[in-house]
């Protein structure tokens, strides 16, 4: 299967909200908020992404990125956490998924980010090289079980000694503060 990864345009927004109301069991929460982070000030376009079939140039994958806080012993520093993948299910098990994943991880490092960060219980991130954060003493401040916050380093030991809670900002939830 062979496809290609490029920035998201405003084009897509329709087709990403299906993709990804399709592919999450609540896509339409998911949907919503992937649409209000488009309006947060530090959406960062060049972190959110389609794959596109080679064959017909159909938007079969999207991901989005954002840069999240994380504080604690002495530290404060920012790394990026994955959102939200979505694979058409049509496309999926044909490396669509790892190939997004890939591609948002070397714009990750190439931003000069230290770490990238997810929140899943399947073995996707984790096939991936992604560790339970509380290898680098990561934690995250969502309610999820301690193995289903992973974190992989961008580069040999740039968590080293680091450690602190990752705060996801507000519009993550939809509070807002007007």
């Amino acid at each position: 299967m062979k496809f290609s990864i490029r920035t998201v345009v405003p084009d897509d927004f329709e087709v990403i909200n299906k993709l990804v109301t399709a592919s999450y069991p609540k896509g339409a929460s998911r949907a919503t908020m992937i649409e209000r982070l488009r309006q947060w000030d530090n959406y960062n376009p060049q972190f959110e992404v389609v794959a596109q079939s080679a064959e017909d140039g159909q938007v079969i994958g999207h991901s989005l990125m954002i840069p999240v806080q994380v504080s604690g012993m002495g530290n404060d520093y920012q790394i990026v956490s994955v959102i939200s993948i979505s694979v058409d299910p049509a496309y999926q098990h044909h490396a669509v998924g790892q190939g997004i994943l890939h591609e948002l991880e070397s714009r990750a490092q190439l931003a000069g980010y230290p770490a990238v960060s997810a929140i899943d219980s399947g073995d996707f991130f984790f096939n991936s090289g992604y560790v339970a954060g509380e290898n680098f003493n990561l934690l995250s401040t969502m309610p999820v079980d301690i193995y289903s916050n992973l974190v992989k380093q961008l580069r040999d030991g740039s968590l080293y000694n680091k450690g602190g809670k990752i705060y996801y900002p507000d519009e993550y939830f939809g509070i807002d503060h007007s």
